[in-house]
């Protein structure tokens, strides 16, 4: 397993404990169970976009904080587009 699939979830996890949440809560508050949450904290699934949300809502946290790999994966996508069209 490498060390970016590990360390995926760590922005969550790390913003779980600064408002002193334990997983399982978290887990039951966005409807998952506690075994599906942790498959993805651990990137071995997708948050849907609207569990996202609720994270966000929940961990009183940006999207951009607790997901920064998807605004640099979005940065890139921008620059691909904006080369592409010229």
């Amino acid at each position: 397993m490498s060390k970016q699939h590990r360390s995926r979830g760590l922005p969550l996890k790390v913003a779980m404990l600064e408002n002193g949440l334990i997983q399982r809560e978290v887990a039951a508050k966005i409807g998952l169970v506690l075994s599906t949450f942790n498959m993805k904290l651990r990137g071995e699934r997708q948050f849907s976009d609207e569990e996202k949300e609720q994270l966000c809502r929940i961990l009183n946290r940006p999207m951009s904080t607790l997901w920064p790999e998807e605004d640099i994966k979005n940065e890139q996508i921008t620059q691909t587009d904006s080369a592409a069209s010229r």
